[in-house]
């Protein structure tokens, strides 16, 4: 096993260990001692770093609110996460807390955890969109972890709700440009791109965002659960995150509004196109080579 598996343990049984009680260190230690040497203090550290387990003077180690909330409710996160970020993230900028004045604190993000429930989609979509932006940007790992645990929460909540056909035509249809030609490619009928929309992914100089984030927003569009705010028709055409349908009406989503650009032959377009092209082909590499079997689409012009 490496070291990495061991540490993801290690955090695993401490959290086991504390949610029954508070513990000393030296407690935990011993309970802990079959692992190598470094292990334990790792996993401590990373439970520490994140926000997950408080120390106080007499080293009586017990969970934090969000550490007690995390074990109880993890929608979807296990101590894998936990490791993963402490490695990423544990030599972080000390001066970030104050260029990040105005970011939401870990209590905040615990407190609205708990209003998810009571939150209209739209609503929460945004804040989702806002959440995974913040986690590109900050460098605190407590942060970064609070924040990973918002977004997974509503993942959660829109899986819930997306099997709940109570949702179904509460929302209304946003306006979108209607395209040029026919729409389709390669035999598959254009898809309206209103999803795309929602989760804020644009392309170009004028309102374009950024490359790293548009593909934070292509994975949340392929591996996560898919804001309910669409008549349910629609929402079946996306399928299940991971799936082959999801990543197929991705990609026939995004070629069709290359090529109706690329119809207008204006040089205008060109950053717009070369961001959808390249978005397209990022998802070709990183989802579908090795995995999938459907015919990719081109953004040629025949």
């Amino acid at each position: 096993m490496g070291h990495v598996e061991d540490v993801t343990t290690a955090v695993s049984q401490i959290l086991l260990f504390l949610f029954e009680k508070p513990l000393t260190k030296n407690t935990l230690g011993s309970h802990l001692s079959g692992h190598k040497r470094g292990v334990f203090d790792r996993a401590m550290g990373a439970l520490r770093i994140l926000g997950l387990i408080e120390i106080d003077a007499e080293k009586l180690v017990s969970l934090s609110s969000l550490g007690r909330y995390f074990v109880e409710n993890p929608n979807g996160l296990d101590a894998s996460d936990i490791v993963s970020e402490f490695f990423q993230h544990r030599n972080a900028d000390p001066g970030a807390a104050a260029r990040e004045y105005g970011y939401p604190t870990v209590d905040s993000l615990r407190r609205q955890i708990g209003k998810i429930a009571e939150r209209e989609t739209a609503s929460l979509q945004t804040s989702r969109n806002n959440a995974h932006r913040m986690r590109l940007k900050t460098t605190r790992s407590d942060l970064r972890f609070g924040i990973a645990m918002f977004i997974a929460a509503i993942d959660r909540e829109f899986e819930r709700r997306a099997h709940d056909l109570s949702y179904d035509g509460r929302f209304r249809w946003p306006e979108t440009d209607a395209p040029g030609g026919d729409g389709s490619v390669g035999g598959v009928q254009f898809m309206d791109e209103g999803m795309l929309l929602r989760m804020e992914y644009r392309v170009g100089v004028r309102n374009g965002v950024s490359t790293p984030v548009r593909r934070q927003i292509l994975r949340q569009l392929f591996e996560d659960a898919l804001p309910p705010v669409f008549p349910l028709d629609y929402m079946r055409k996306w399928g299940d995150k991971g799936t082959v349908q999801r990543l197929r009406t991705l990609a026939y989503t995004i070629a069709p509004l290359a090529k109706n650009l690329k119809r207008k032959h204006d040089s205008r377009n060109d950053v717009a196109i070369g961001e959808y092209e390249s978005d397209l082909q990022w998802l070709y590499d990183t989802y579908y080579v090795g995995r999938f079997h459907f015919d990719w689409p081109s953004t040629r012009l025949d």
